[in-house]
């Protein structure tokens, strides 16, 4: 939780009052969230997701994912409108990771800021004992190390590749210019409040989840992130292992629960992880 912890500092100090202990709250331009308020945004700007009638947070790329289109933006792309979002690409140098690749490594100096221009990547969490748990996914529109770099803190989390990602590079201090130059200090408070927002109820409740539902919620994320313009969108590039390792199970638990979502038919037939029925997939994920 010593990402959340810092996150929610930053944010704490930034703007009191939406963020607050025992009740999470979002306000920000074009959206409003409270637990079992649905949401309310502007056209052509996403929220992160939403509480359900139970309390349930349920991300957008999850209540979404039957119907994804690949001109949505999303992410500070979409907060910080496609002008902005373009500026902010000719600030930064073009790199490409292929995938597996370690972007970033917990504990390290963070001085650059990553804009995602495509593919997804996943942000890990270390443990006392050296394993690493998987904290969330991230895809084209968001930013990685923006918190360390604005801060020139160590990193809070490591984050590896899960595709192909084509990204901008900007040093902090260039990215802080901009900020100032296109009025967007406000839109990053923003973004930083609906990562939170996203994060914080999600990794709590993950932890009371059952493995099975752990499983289908990670696989429809990442499909969810896919470029849908892409050879195989509905294919997940993750191992049983990878999986394991991500939400902290046996792999041999891994391996009979993905047994058991391919006989209800959620996931084709073969060794290859392949989402078949995006509908069962979301009933085993409790969406």
């Amino acid at each position: 939780m010593g990402l959340l912890y810092v996150l929610a500092v930053q944010l704490h100090a930034a703007r009191p009052g939406p963020v607050q202990r025992g009740h999470l709250a979002l306000e920000g331009p074009g959206h409003r969230l409270t637990p079992g308020s649905g949401a309310r945004h502007a056209p052509g700007v996403l929220p992160f997701g939403a509480f359900s009638g139970t309390n349930t947070w349920i991300p957008l790329c999850i209540r979404h994912v039957s119907g994804i289109s690949p001109f949505v933006t999303r992410g500070f792309r979409a907060l910080l409108g496609e002008s902005r979002w373009s500026s902010l690409l000719e600030s930064g140098a073009n790199r490409v990771y292929p995938p597996g690749s370690r972007v970033f490594r917990q504990g390290e100096p963070g001085s650059t800021v990553l804009a995602l221009i495509s593919g997804r990547v996943k942000v890990l969490g270390g443990e006392r004992d050296g394993g690493q748990l998987l904290i969330t996914l991230r895809g084209a529109g968001d930013l990685i190390g923006e918190v360390a770099a604005r801060r020139l803190s160590a990193r809070t989390a490591t984050v590896e590749t899960i595709d192909t990602c084509t990204v901008r590079v900007l040093s902090g201090d260039r990215f802080n210019a901009f900020l100032s130059e296109h009025d967007g200090h406000s839109v990053l408070t923003d973004y930083l409040v609906t990562k939170l927002s996203q994060t914080v109820p999600y990794q709590v409740e993950l932890v009371h989840f059952s493995p099975e539902r752990k499983i289908a919620r990670l696989l429809l994320e990442v499909v969810a992130l896919a470029d849908r313009a892409a050879t195989n969108p509905d294919q997940v590039p993750f191992s049983q292992q990878d999986i394991a390792e991500a939400l902290g199970l046996a792999r041999s638990t891994v391996a009979l629960h993905l047994q058991h979502l391919r006989k209800l038919g959620a996931l084709r037939p073969g060794r290859r992880l392949e989402v078949s029925n995006l509908e069962t997939l979301k009933t085993s994920a409790g969406v």
